[in-house]
């Protein structure tokens, strides 16, 4: 009967026989290095081939890397560092999914587990997973619109998505020893990269033929008009980021005041850097893929939806027009010192500035400092007798900063389009002026403890942490009279806690045969002290099961 044929069916496997395979990682590289005392080399090549586990979906890059140290004189050495990667990831459209699960064509409804992506001859069929129902979809503009059926395996050729990865990066650094334990660093480094997406839906993609279809419109004798030309869609999308940075660093490492029980090291160093960023891209319709043209579509009006004659929708142009900068510049040093090997003390400090906050001083520069202490029992007279090869403890407190690209403190205001009412261009404020936007700090404690026991063939790292982010950027409410709702201001405070356990074992240890193991055992807790924004329904705090989201609560 019916009903013992459909159990008899599982979507699953028709997805594993046409859809995924077995997915295999091809890699081969080669290296060359050499040299002598004053003057080394290293050339490296690689290549990867991958077909990932969708039969649509591959994976390709190249990489070169060259590397020379040299010691032009007696107390310089210079360091040079160059790298290029060319990757290329092939996909479907991100339109035009085809992975297990997206089978509704935006529908919203779930598959059936006893749908089949097949008939019996194994030749691909329709599925009613669209958002309109078969009877409508039939009937609908008497025989004159796109073919409004949903084939998945149809569609595996139909849609691609190739997005090409170049990547060049430059490192020079020259050392010079000024004197004994003192040396003088002076590094730069350059970095180009670049990414071209290519989002591609052809005519036989159900998606292109139901945004067609959709704004048609249509009497008894046939069309009368197609807003979106009858072809392809593409989406073409260009992204560079180009980053230049220096520093200069002074180093010193000796004992303190020539007495061996002491030594002194620590450093100082100013860093500065500029990342620019440019992004552009925009969407074409009635694209033809053999001469690459187009058509061109009307974005200002409002176009009915399946032939009606009020309401509608306007077409989006998908236009990305973008150019940052943002600059950074640090000042830092750190000291150590240390009492026969023993005992340990470090301190750190800098000061970070950025374009990204206020126009105040004390907004853009934000000081942060570290300190810690360290004993190395091992070391202990007392300690010689219990064969522990390694037991230290050690403690830091200290403050780290963070700079939140994604904000400004200069108000923000976004490009809508058309009002559907008077066809007129408008745009929203998102978020007004905030010249007290600053750093976001992050106090941290920590309290850790290393044991090595057996000639280090066993490890054990033990670590407790607390951690309070402070003054998080977020959404504040605004009194509605000032005509906004919200303001990105400082506030946040999130609490997190736990520990971590680390145990590593080194069983076999040979020439010809190494058997290592690593057990890692943590627990963390966050918690939200501190969050200003309410949001209004409860549906807007449940997640599923495994979920995260960024609807915070306080107290949770």
């Amino acid at each position: 009967n019916r009903v013992a044929l459909l159990k008899t069916y599982d979507l699953r496997k028709d997805y594993e026989k046409y859809v995924y395979r077995n997915a295999v990682n091809q890699q081969a590289s080669l290296n060359v290095s050499g040299g002598g005392k004053d003057l080394n080399y290293m050339v490296s090549v690689g290549t990867d081939n991958n077909s990932n586990q969708l039969v649509t979906s591959k994976y390709k890059r190249n990489t070169l890397r060259t590397a020379l140290n040299f010691k032009p004189i007696d107390r310089m050495e210079v360091s040079t560092d160059f790298s290029y990667t060319n990757a290329l990831a092939k996909n479907n459209s991100v339109n035009s999914p085809i992975a297990y699960g997206t089978e509704n064509a935006g529908s919203g409804s779930l598959s059936w587990p006893y749908q089949r992506l097949v008939d019996a001859n194994g030749n691909p069929i329709a599925v009613d997973y669209v958002p309109y129902r078969a009877s409508f979809r039939d009937t609908a503009g008497n025989g004159f619109l796109q073919n409004w059926k949903y084939i998945p395996l149809a569609e595996l050729d139909q849609s691609a998505n190739n997005t090409k990865v170049q990547d060049v990066l430059i490192n020079v650094a020259i050392n010079y020893k000024l004197a004994k334990g003192i040396s003088g660093i002076l590094a730069y480094s350059y970095q180009n990269s670049r990414q071209d997406i290519e989002d591609w839906t052809g005519l036989g993609a159900f998606f292109t033929r139901n945004s067609i279809n959709s704004v048609t419109q249509w009497n008894d004798k046939g069309v009368i008009s197609t807003p979106i030309p009858i072809g392809d869609m593409l989406f073409n999308g260009f992204k560079r980021s180009v980053s230049n940075m220096g520093r200069i660093i002074l180093q010193y490492d000796r004992p303190w005041f020539s007495n061996p029980d002491y030594n002194l090291s620590g450093l100082i160093g100013a860093e500065i850097k500029q990342i620019r960023t440019d992004e552009n891209g925009a969407k074409l319709f009635g694209f033809n893929r053999d001469n690459y043209s187009y058509q061109r579509v009307n974005y200002n009006v409002t176009m009915p939806l399946l032939n009606r004659k009020t309401g509608g929708i306007q077409l989006e142009d998908n236009v990305i027009l973008d150019a940052l900068t943002n600059r950074y510049v640090s000042i830092y040093g750190n000291i150590n010192l240390s009492y026969k090997n023993r005992y340990i003390i470090t301190g750190s400090a800098r000061q970070d500035a950025s374009n990204l906050f206020g126009v105040k001083a004390n907004n853009r520069w934000s000081p942060l400092w570290s300190a810690g202490i360290s004993w190395l029992l091992q070391e202990e007279n007392f300690m010689q007798d219990l064969a522990i090869p390694l037991l230290k403890l050690r403690a830091t407190y200290g403050f780290s900063g963070r700079a939140q690209t994604s904000y400004s403190p200069l108000p923000i205001i976004y490009y809508q389009g058309n009002d559907y009412l008077t066809g007129y261009p408008y745009a929203d404020i998102t978020s007004p002026s905030n010249q007290n936007l600053g750093w976001e700090r992050i106090k941290t404690i920590n309290l850790a403890a290393d044991i090595g026991l057996f000639n280090n063939r066993l490890n054990a790292t033990f670590e407790w942490y607390r951690k309070h982010s402070m003054d998080l950027i977020s959404s504040t409410p605004l009194d509605p009279s000032t005509g906004y709702e919200t303001m990105i201001m400082n506030g946040g405070y999130l609490l997190a806690k736990g520990f971590d356990i680390q145990i590593r074992t080194a069983n076999i240890q040979n020439l010809s045969f190494r058997w290592n193991t690593s057990l890692l055992l943590n627990k963390n807790r966050n918690i939200v002290k501190e969050y200003h924004y309410v949001w209004p329904r409860a549906s807007d705090y449940v997640l599923n099961s495994g979920s995260a989201g960024s609807n915070f609560l306080k107290g949770y």
